[in-house]
């Protein structure tokens, strides 16, 4: 029988002529399946609604009930059924950063025998060899038939702890005893193998990796496929084949692909009101005729563009753009426009441009160059500048390069100063950090020293880490807080901030003498529970948006600033063929009254516009809002909760 998985998540099975028998257990991913010997089970690695992925038994003629083998909260995958069909193998991931393998005896008899039988055959081995006698070798067929006792089937899958060691794609050996994996062990990359149930210490097998097809018991023969080329474990055998390709008919084909992945797999089956089928028949000429890769992305972005939608994307490869261009050469490096940490007063005419401010931590912050606001920069690699003089023209280069600054410091004498010149952005990120510390100044000042300010730039691991270590810090003997999530573009980590956020406390200790709380080591991290206030502006987007909608669903603090993006999907990148990489939002959000967060930004509770010329005056509208409003929140919440009265028990 053949199997095949389908968009959004069913196992199709079916007869060799291509007739569907059964279409199992729908899930909203498929990791990765494997058969039973007897092809009356599959074994099968699916994501439920959660987005957790376990370990499912299916029966393949989708009559009997799917059986959850793992159970776990974390990931599990990549799941192989023995040759003998008495054993499942899978690769877990566990609490504290674990990944291990896990395996399990489908029948209980089985299991109790392998134990009994191999500690008697020891026995006798060893009363044969102290007799003198030799060991006659007896040859059993293997039985094929899955037999599986459900009965606490998920309680007796068995750990082999791998400290130190992330296995993957585990294969059965003919002898359905020794587990192989990809692994890198002590230094040493390749394939690693174990022997169940009690040689559980990895061997190398092989120094290579690669996807077993059939590991054959004569001459133990591994066929597979390493390093994309046919192996027979370590030796490879190279082929080569010739193809051609029609340019019109390989565009049409990746435009197809990219409109049939996201008939299948974009979030909303009615695809914003868009027609999705019209809209194939509509660009498809453009994209066939398309004479180049530009033309294509552009052709591909009109139809993304169709379904008014963030997290949608196509962007070439390198090598597709050299094929669709046919260039003999291609330069080895990026012209980009260097930054060097100064900023230019635009109110200065005449010669040179006259240094306004340093960025701190930038190229120029170096007290050996001994810039200063107020000095004059003449020209730039020799060539002189006014304020005339467009910047690309003396500043664009290759990146990672020095220029070379003729500078004036109040006197008509010039010195040369070298800079290692930067970029817009690495600049960019500087300035936000010393803005931000500005920000939190201005915030001190005006707070007396009671209330505390941090930012969010991101919501991925290093920020949350930062945050984590600056909620305690800064709001140490603060009564309030300024959460900054302006400009925040999203990622991943908002629920482990609402957890330092929205700890609820159940109760309270108090040690003889000492005010009441309670023990931050329990929660095992920081925990805030002080009134704040969130500031986010149209660019906070996608995880970010998340982050303020729960801020404001849960009633946590008031929101202030502008109306986020409104641009929450999750997203995944697809290849596209090998012409490049198709961003493909595929899960939806939604407020718990239903309302997709997708187009429908956070509403702050105090709308306020940065005007054009705040930035150039140095004047933050929202902050001063926040600051406001912060500190009504922190009287009320005096005013709310009176002084704990302590009753002992006497």
């Amino acid at each position: 029988r053949l199997a095949w998985s389908e968009p959004c998540g069913n196992i199709v099975v079916a007869d060799t002529n291509g007739a569907v028998t059964a279409r199992l257990r729908p899930a909203s991913g498929i990791d990765s399946y494997d058969w039973s010997p007897d092809g009356r089970w599959l074994v099968a690695a699916l994501a439920d609604d959660y987005s957790n992925t376990d370990i499912w038994l299916l029966p393949a003629d989708g009559k009997g009930e799917p059986y959850n083998l793992s159970r776990h909260f974390s990931w599990d995958g990549h799941p192989r059924w023995s040759p003998d069909g008495k054993l499942i193998a899978f690769v877990g991931q566990r609490p504290n950063n674990e990944t291990d393998l896990f395996y399990v005896w489908l029948n209980r008899e089985d299991e109790e025998r392998q134990t009994l039988d191999r500690q008697t055959e020891s026995a006798r081995e060893a009363l044969r060899r102290e007799r003198g006698g030799e060991r006659k070798e007896e040859v059993k067929p293997a039985p094929k038939t899955a037999v599986i006792d459900f009965d606490d089937l998920h309680l007796r899958v068995r750990r082999v702890a791998l400290a130190g060691i992330v296995p993957a794609r585990p294969f059965f050996s003919h002898d359905s005893r020794t587990l192989a994996f990809e692994a890198n062990v002590k230094g040493v990359s390749g394939t690693f193998k174990v022997v169940l149930p009690d040689k559980l210490t990895p061997e190398l097998l092989t120094p290579r990796r690669g996807r077993a097809l059939s590991w054959l018991a004569k001459d133990n023969r591994l066929l597979w496929l390493s390093d994309n080329l046919p192996a027979h474990l370590d030796r490879t055998f190279s082929f080569s084949a010739y193809q051609e390709t029609d340019l019109a008919d390989y565009q049409e084909l990746a435009f197809l692909t990219a409109w049939g992945k996201l008939r299948d797999w974009y979030y909303d089956a009615g695809y914003h009101g868009a027609d999705w089928a019209a809209l194939k028949e509509k660009y498809r000429p453009a994209a066939r005729a398309a004479h180049g890769y530009s033309v294509f992305q552009r052709v591909l972005w009109l139809l993304l563009g169709e379904l008014n939608s963030s997290h949608l994307g196509f962007t070439p490869s390198d090598g597709s753009k050299k094929e669709w261009e046919k260039a003999a050469t291609f330069q080895s490096w990026t012209t980009v426009t260097a930054h060097l940490g100064l900023l230019f007063d635009p109110a200065h005419t005449g010669a040179g441009w006259k240094i306004r401010s340093i960025v701190p931590e930038g190229p120029a912050d170096l007290v050996t160059r001994k810039l200063a606001p107020g000095d004059l920069v003449t020209a730039i690699d020799g060539v002189p500048v006014d304020a005339s003089t467009d910047p690309t023209l003396v500043l664009n280069g290759p990146e990672n390069r020095k220029v070379s600054l003729t500078v004036r410091s109040g006197d008509p004498t010039n010195r040369t100063v070298v800079l290692q010149a930067s970029t817009f952005g690495a600049v960019r990120d500087k300035q936000r950090a010393a803005d931000f510390d500005s920000a939190r100044r201005q915030v001190h000042q005006a707070g007396e020293g009671r209330l505390g300010y941090l930012n969010i730039r991101r919501m991925n691991w290093d920020d949350y880490y930062r945050f984590e270590q600056e909620i305690f810090a800064e709001g140490f003997g603060k009564d309030g807080m300024i959460i900054d999530v302006r400009d925040n573009t999203g990622g991943f980590t908002t629920d482990r901030i609402l957890g330092v956020l929205c700890g609820s406390v159940h109760s309270i200790a108090v040690a003889r003498g000492a005010a009441p709380a309670y023990l931050s080591g329990y929660w095992g991290r920081p925990v805030w529970d002080k009134p704040l206030v969130v500031l986010c502006n149209q660019n906070t987007a996608s995880n970010g948006e998340i982050f303020t909608h729960a801020i404001k669903t849960l009633g946590r603090g008031k929101i202030v600033g502008v109306t986020t993006g409104g641009g929450v999907i999750a997203t995944t990148d697809v290849p596209l063929l090998d012409l490049g990489t198709l961003r493909l939002p595929h899960r939806g959000w939604f407020l718990p009254d239903g309302t997709d967060m997708e187009l429908n930004g956070t509403r702050p509770d105090v709308l306020v516009w940065q005007e054009p010329a705040d930035l150039v005056a140095g004047t933050d509208r929202q902050l001063e809002s926040a600051l406001r409003v912060l500190k009504e929140e922190v009287e009320a919440e005096k005013r709310k909760q009176p002084p704990v009265r302590l009753q002992y028990a006497r």
